[in-house]
């Protein structure tokens, strides 16, 4: 049989480099089967325990596994399994059929070893037959048997007890029960049969009660009493027996019953006050299953004749032929001579007689059997039967009384046994005798088929319903041999041994019969599992073995796919073995087939898959595989390939290590959970199986919507300067960038504004009106961003009013105002000699003013008005004059004296603005300068060398 192998396949759009490999000999280790944990004695198991034997083989493989038992191929079923490629036996509810030698072989190219196990199945010990009567009673005398055949693996030892107490044999036939030849009473007790060995026991208990026949004691009272009218009547009946005997009264035939006349029932009989009609023939019977005996007690009760009955003549009509009866019913003790007369003429009377006959009577069934029965009297006695207590019922045609009494049966049945009590009575008395008929059929046995064909391991039973009188005894045979007695044989499992000549044997003491049965064993079809899997390279050949067995030889076929197959097909034939033999192995071949064995005992199927191996096939996938960035992505890998090619991936010639975000489906694809950018690249997906392997190629494109990065919202330049608005976006593919202000879109053509490569948008020579809300746009085919900068132009403040300066007089108001204008707006405040002013200041109309309700003196000086912005800071310059008359300072009017010649100075000191001109006047005259007065520049006046005149005014 060929073994699997693989050919190389070229993987397409691989090239593999040139490399010098050096050829390596390896040497085929030949298979060795190690020796396992449970040793080399024999398995020992219980009956429906599971069964495991392992081979664990080292050795070069292939290594083929098969097992046999007791040396042929092991049939395999839904109880035995084989696992781990063959190398583990296993059997489940362990069957007493399953014992044996196991062989396990281990078979490579390189040798053979082989492993046997001994497999012992112990069955807990069963007692036959399964039905049976626990309570047995017998008659003493009689033989017994009580069945006791112990059956299991290995075989019991049987034991018997008798009231716990261990029974030792002397008289006691031993054999598949306990025989007692001849039982008596202290036979009597609970008899126990025990089965032990290694795998359990098992016991059955009888009770066994020995029948004593009842007898009756003597009492020492006499058989005939005579009382007086009144007197009381006491009869006593110890009856003793096994088991204790049921006691009836009759009087003169007739049962009594127990309330009447204040009689009783059970071993005494009274009557408190005898009457003359008590007057009779008293009859204790006891009675149990063993027997029954009687005791009759004659009762006189003495009195004066008394004719019973209307006095006088009577009339009696009787038809002819027929018995006429003429009562004359008299009571007396002693029993009166009754004399009757005819016609004048005197009649003679007598008591009944019964002449003595035979107390126990045989009979064979069918023949004509004669109860006799022969009475005296007169006048003649009335005859009458009765059966086991009962009046006997003569409705039946083969029931005769005869004239002079006897009973005849024609012809007896073997119902007719039992114990039979003929009575005779007449006006004088009566009289009884009893007699036992025993009936014997020869034993005749149940019609049924004599050739049996039965099923191996099913349960099966041969009958024998055997009838007869005395109860026959059945007796089996196997092919000469003394087997269990039973009604019915039990083969609980038949196997080939049982194939044999059966022979029941019934007999009691009329005679014996016979019947023979030929049992053919079947054995249903099985078939070694050998082999359940081929694998096989396409266009190699191939044979699917089927060793079957069984009996009658099992017919095989084969179908695939529920499809039979012919003994010949397209591509393939069945061998006379049974084997399906394939030429050239096709994929069409593949599948599984199915093997069936069958004849008249079952049927047997073996499944069988085939593997016809062939290089992987990846489906072409697509040039690009694009996806959204965060959502998942599959990149298919559809492959045909057997076996079902392993597949991998690889990213630009690393492998993918499987993790939370990549997964290989089963189904070959590649899934990407959550797709990154750097996701992106060339993917490819391999198949490889044992014939070989194939590539397949795909781009991932991770498409990213546009992201502009964040900046400042709020961008300023000075006017005149360059602006440069950023925007710097991401995405893939890349994104197109465009701008717009306040809603419109900016155009490069003015030169004005250009969108640099980056996507910053380039504003040259900012000016006032290029300030506003410029938006960024970023688009690709995923998406689009949006991003708005606003533009403020710097200037630097300018005064589009003026403050001015001021001149003021005392007590004026005075109002300044200033205005300015830049980008961003101005700040405007005030400093008055370099001091900085809130007070009078106000806002107004963008601008700012400074006011004083009236001027003084002290705000004279210079005022500042100041305009501020980010850019700079700007001054206007404003003088405010507040004009002072003149005011001397000192006395209004002095005196000084001075000496003549000397020199003094007249100080004149005076404030004002402007600053006043000082002039000196002497006697009202204006004083002129000369060369001993002269006028300082503060306005002091010197004069050198003064002269006795007038003084000075100034």
């Amino acid at each position: 049989m060929p073994y699997p192998h693989s050919a190389p396949a070229a993987a397409r759009g691989l090239t593999a480099a040139p490399a010098a490999v050096a050829p390596r000999i390896r040497s085929a280790v030949p298979p060795t089967i190690e020796q396992g944990t449970e040793g080399a004695g024999p398995l020992v198991h219980r009956a429906g325990e599971l069964v495991t034997m392992a081979c664990p083989v080292r050795g070069s493989p292939p290594i083929h596994m098969s097992w046999l038992k007791d040396g042929l191929p092991l049939p395999l079923s839904q109880r035995t399994h084989l696992h781990g490629s063959g190398r583990i036996l296993r059997i489940s509810q362990v069957q007493l059929a399953d014992a044996g030698v196991f062989t396990c072989v281990a078979a490579s190219p390189a040798g053979v070893a082989d492993r046997n196990f001994t497999l012992q199945v112990h069955v807990p010990p069963a007692l036959e037959p399964a039905e049976f009567q626990n309570n047995v009673a017998v008659v003493r005398g009689s033989p017994v048997v009580l069945p006791c055949e112990a059956q299991g693996s290995p075989l019991p030892l049987v034991s018997w007890m008798k009231d716990g107490e261990p029974l030792f044999f002397q008289s006691l036939e031993l054999g598949p029960g306990l025989q007692l030849e001849t039982a008596g009473v202290g036979d009597s007790g609970t008899y126990s049969c025990v089965a032990v060995s290694e795998a359990g026991e098992a016991r059955r208990h009888f009770q066994l009660t020995v029948m004593d026949p009842p007898h009756i004691e003597d009492s020492g009272q006499p058989a005939e009493l005579s009382l007086t009218p009144g007197a009381p009547l006491e009869l006593r009946c110890d009856a003793r027996g096994t088991p204790l005997p049921n006691i009836t009264w009759h009087k003169d035939g007739q049962a009594l019953n127990s309330q009447e006349d204040s009689r009783g029932t059970g071993q005494r009989l009274r009557v408190e006050a005898v009457q003359v009609g008590d007057d009779g023939l008293y009859t204790c019977l006891a009675r149990n299953p063993a027997g029954e005996i009687e005791k009759s007690f004659r009762v006189r009760v003495q009195a004066p004749p008394n004719v019973i009955g209307p006095r006088g003549p009577r009339s009696v009509v009787g038809l002819a032929p027929g018995q006429l009866v003429l009562e004359c019913s008299v009571e007396a003790d002693p029993a009166p001579e009754i004399e009757w007369h005819r016609d004048g003429i005197l009649l003679q009377v007598a008591v009944p007689s019964i002449q003595p006959g035979p107390p126990a009577v045989n009979a064979s069934v069918n023949q004509t059997v004669l109860l006799p029965c022969q009475a005296e009297g007169a006048p003649p006695p009335l005859m009458s039967w009765r059966k086991d207590g009962a009046p006997l019922d003569l409705g039946s045609p083969r029931l005769h009384i005869l004239p002079e009494g006897s009973l005849r049966i024609q012809p007896v049945l073997a119902q007719d046994s039992g114990h039979y009590l003929c009575l005779a009575s007449n006006s004088a008395g009566s009289d009884r005798q009893a007699r036992d008929l025993r009936v014997f059929e020869p034993p005749a046995i149940a019609p049924s088929p004599s050739n049996l064909t039965l099923t191996a391991h099913t349960p099966a039973s041969l009958p024998c319903e055997a009838r007869g009188s005395p109860k026959p005894l059945v007796a089996w045979w196997k092919d000469g041999q003394k087997l269990l007695p039973s009604n019915a044989l039990l083969l609980a499992a038949p196997g080939p041994q049982d194939a044999a000549q059966f022979e029941c044997v019934v007999s009691n003491e009329v005679g014996e019969a016979r019947r023979r049965y030929q049992v053919t064993i079947h054995v249903p079809p099985t078939i070694a599992d050998d082999q359940t899997d081929f694998t096989v390279t396409q266009m190699a050949p191939v044979v699917l073995t089927c060793h079957s067995s069984g009996v009658p030889a099992p017919t095989v076929s084969w179908s695939k796919a529920g499809l039979p197959l012919g003994a010949r097909g397209s591509g393939y034939r069945v061998s006379p073995s049974g084997a399906l033999e394939i030429g050239q192995a096709l994929p069409i071949h593949a599948g599984r087939y199915t093997c069936t064995a069958q004849n008249s005992a079952g049927v047997a199927r073996k499944h069988v898959a085939l593997t016809v191996q062939a290089s992987p096939v990846v489906k072409p996938l697509p040039s690009a595989v694009r996806a959204l960035v965060e959502e998942e992505v599959l990149l298919p890998c559809a492959v045909w390939g057997v076996p079902r090619p392993s597949i991998t991936w690889q990213k630009e010639g690393l492998s993918i290590p499987e993790g939370r975000d990549t997964q290989v489906l089963p189904s070959g694809q590649l899934r990407i959970t959550h797709a990154r950018p750097e996701d992106a690249g060339n993917y490819f997906c391999i198949a490889q199986n044992s014939a070989g392997s194939a590539v397949g190629r795909t781009r991932l494109v991770v498409q990213v919507p546009p992201v502009i990065e964040t900046g400042l919202p709020d961008l300023a330049t000075t006017e005149g300067s360059h602006a440069l608005l950023p925007c710097t976006a991401r995405g893939s593919p890349e994104p197109d960038i465009t701008w717009e202000k306040d809603g419109q879109p900016v155009s490069g053509a003015e030169g004005k504004f250009s969108i640099q490569p980056s996507g910053q948008l380039l504003v040259r020579n900012s000016e006032s009106q290029d300030a506003g809300t410029y938006t960024c746009t970023a688009e690709n085919t995923v998406g689009r961003a949006r991003r708005r900068v606003h533009l403020t132009i710097l200037a630097l403040p300018v005064f589009t009013t003026l403050p001015g300066d001021r001149s003021l007089r005392p007590g004026d108001r005075l109002w300044l105002r200033c205005a300015a204008r830049g980008s961003p707006t101005p700040r405007i405040g005030w400093t008055v000699n370099d001091r900085p002013v809130t007070e009078g200041v106000s806002e107004l109309d963008g601008g700012s003013t400074l006011q004083r309700v009236a001027v003084s003196r002290e705000d004279s000086g210079t005022y500042v008005c100041w305009a501020e912005n980010r850019v700079g800071r700007v001054q206007a310059v404003s003088f405010v004059h507040v004009k002072e008359a003149p005011v001397l300072q000192g006395e209004a009017f002095s005196y000084l004296v001075e000496p003549v010649g000397g020199s003094l100075r007249l100080d004149c000191v005076v404030h004002g603005d402007p600053a006043p001109d000082i002039h000196w006047i002497k006697d009202g005259l204006l004083l002129r300068g000369s060369r001993l007065r002269h006028q300082l520049q503060n306005g002091s006046l010197t004069i050198r060398r003064t002269e006795a005149r007038r003084g000075l005014a100034l």
